[in-house]
């Protein structure tokens, strides 16, 4: 998809996700926020967990850091 991440690239991650989020009937999302990783106080991440209803072993894993100054 290239090395820019823009408006274009959003659209096909989009158009190729978004049949795949519709069939994996997972809509409930389990948000923790704020939790601290470092001593300082921007040390902050935020973790979104699908809801099931059975025990699962392997989820995928997407990490996004925002850099700001």
């Amino acid at each position: 998809m290239g090395r820019n991440f823009d408006e274009d690239i959003i659209k096909k991650v989009i158009k190729l996700y978004l049949p795949l989020h519709k069939r994996s009937g997972q809509g409930a999302v389990k948000i923790t926020k704020d939790l601290k990783y470092g001593p300082d106080d921007r040390h902050r991440l935020d973790i979104h967990e699908p809801v099931t209803s059975f025990r699962v072993r392997c989820l995928p894993l997407f990490f996004f850091m925002e850099e700001r100054l």
